[in-house]
C-alpha cells in the first residue's frame, strides 16, 4: 500500500510540473515582414473607409427613427 501511494505521488509530481511548464511557455509571435505590414495598414484603411459611411447612415437612420417616435408621441397627446 506505502508503495502506491509512493509511486502515485511521483507520478502526479511529474504530471504537475510537466503541466505548469507547459503553461509558462509563451508562444512568441513571429515579426512581420515589411510587406505583412504594409498589407495590413492597407486593409485597416480600407474598413475604416466601409465603416465610415455604415455608421453615419446608422446614426441617420437612429435620428430619423427617434423623430417618427417623437411625432408619434405627439400626436398621440393631442387625441
Amino acid at each position: 500500500m506505502k508503495r502506491l501511494l509512493t509511486y502515485s505521488a511521483v507520478v502526479m509530481l511529474f504530471f504537475c510540473i510537466g503541466l505548469s511548464a507547459c503553461s509558462k511557455e509563451e508562444e512568441a509571435e513571429p515579426e512581420k515582414g515589411k510587406i505583412e505590414q504594409m498589407t495590413d495598414e492597407a486593409a485597416d484603411a480600407i474598413v475604416e473607409r466601409i465603416r465610415t459611411p455604415l455608421d453615419k447612415a446608422r446614426s441617420t437612420k437612429e435620428a430619423e427613427d427617434a423623430r417618427v417616435r417623437a411625432l408619434d408621441e405627439e400626436a398621440l397627446k393631442e387625441h
